[in-house]
């Protein structure tokens, strides 16, 4: 860092792992923390909480173009905030593979990270197939993000700020890190942080943990103030706060789960079972492309300035979250009210004949259902359509 540098603006957040972390660069055998994995993600969340992102994502994350550079920096590393920076420790999820990849990158734990149950292993199944050879960090463990501002004026820095928080507040209460950060993997909190603008008050960035009910209280807050400042909006293919619904799931007996394992097993073995069904696949595409089913997948068309144009991905709109309390572990299932696909695609499937024009949103919602009314979860409840 330039003398220069030393002189701007400088904050912090320092988050604690809460399931393990898939975030890796190019070889994607051992995990790296990326500060421009951080900076995507936080660009990602911006677009979804401001329906004026178009006039300001390049103001304020940068371009390719006039605007140029951003006016902010991140660096990102191990370990919690004032202390010594550390190579975090790495484990398998799934059974650790006979020949392992560099992990140089990090300190080898010993033993795997959990024990993954059928619920665990149907979430992550991608690593399944690649053998489990892939390292993840493990959770328990601190990693630390330094904001640094160059210089700005005004309306811009206000913006800035409120950016920055909310984007940081979607990714430690909603979104998490890394590779299948939507099915809880990745889950993180703040766990310390000096964000203390006068333009972001109101916001709870650190979360209470002490109880349930006062997190749960702090997570309407949040999503109150976000879209006070930055108002709702609807997109056919990103997602929004708009339409947006949640449930925060605990155990039968009233408290959190005794793992984050545990919780994300059970409402992994849920989701599988709700999805077994014969019926369509096009039913499904509601949870993301690409779907497979009768060893074939689905195929989504739509005609766009006179030519066909295939969609073969999309990413699911729903978003498990692992929330640590000392009540124990809850998932946060969160929809953001986007579509995986533009809604008038032609759907079709080789195996299950028939051709669909646009997908419903039934069986999300079925599903929110099937969560809320089963007696193996306690569950709490917000937003439209609940």
């Amino acid at each position: 860092m330039t003398q220069k540098e030393q002189s701007y603006e400088r904050k912090y957040v320092t988050f604690e792992i809460l399931s393990p972390l898939y975030m890796g660069g190019a070889t994607q055998v051992a995990p790296e923390i990326r500060a421009p994995s951080i900076k995507g993600l936080m660009r990602y969340w911006y677009r979804a909480i401001d329906s004026h992102f178009k006039n300001w994502e390049a103001k304020l994350f940068g371009d390719a173009g006039e605007r140029g550079i951003s006016p902010f920096l991140l660096r990102a590393y191990g370990g919690a905030f004032g202390g010594e920076q550390e190579r975090l420790q790495c484990c398998y999820l799934l059974q650790p593979p006979e020949k392992k990849g560099d992990l140089s990158s990090c300190e080898e734990f010993p033993q795997e990270c959990v024990p993954a149950t059928a619920g665990l292993r149907y979430l992550v199944f991608p690593f399944g197939m690649k053998g489990g050879k892939r390292a993840a960090f493990r959770p328990g463990q601190k990693m630390t993000v330094e904001i640094v501002f160059r210089p700005q004026k005004g309306q811009e820095m206000e913006k800035l700020k409120r950016a920055i928080a909310g984007s940081l507040w979607m990714i430690s209460n909603i979104g998490g890190m890394g590779a299948r950060c939507r099915r809880g993997l990745g889950s993180v909190r703040v766990a310390e942080t000096d964000i203390d603008w006068p333009e972001t008050e109101g916001l709870p960035l650190v979360m209470s943990t002490s109880d349930v009910d006062r997190w749960w209280e702090d997570f309407k807050t949040g999503i109150a103030k976000i879209r006070e400042w930055f108002g709702t909006y609807s997109a056919d293919y990103h997602a929004t706060l708009k339409g947006a619904k949640a449930l925060l799931v605990g155990d039968s007996n009233g408290t959190g789960f005794k793992s984050w394992n545990g919780a994300l097993g059970a409402i992994g073995e849920e989701m599988k079972s709700f999805r077994a069904g014969r019926d369509h696949p096009f039913l499904y595409v509601i949870f993301g492309i690409p779907l497979v089913r009768s060893h074939a997948s689905v195929v989504c068309k739509k005609r766009e300035q006179g030519e066909e144009r295939k969609y073969r991905r999309g990413a699911s709109p729903l978003h498990f979250n692992v929330v640590k309390t000392d009540n124990g572990y809850y998932v946060l299932m969160f929809f953001t009210g986007a579509w995986p696909v533009p809604k008038d695609c032609t759907i079709s499937h080789r195996v299950m004949r028939g051709r669909h024009r646009g997908y419903p949103r039934t069986r999300l919602d079925e599903f929110f259902e099937a969560v809320r009314s089963n007696t193996k979860f306690t569950v709490k409840q917000w937003g439209e359509g609940l």
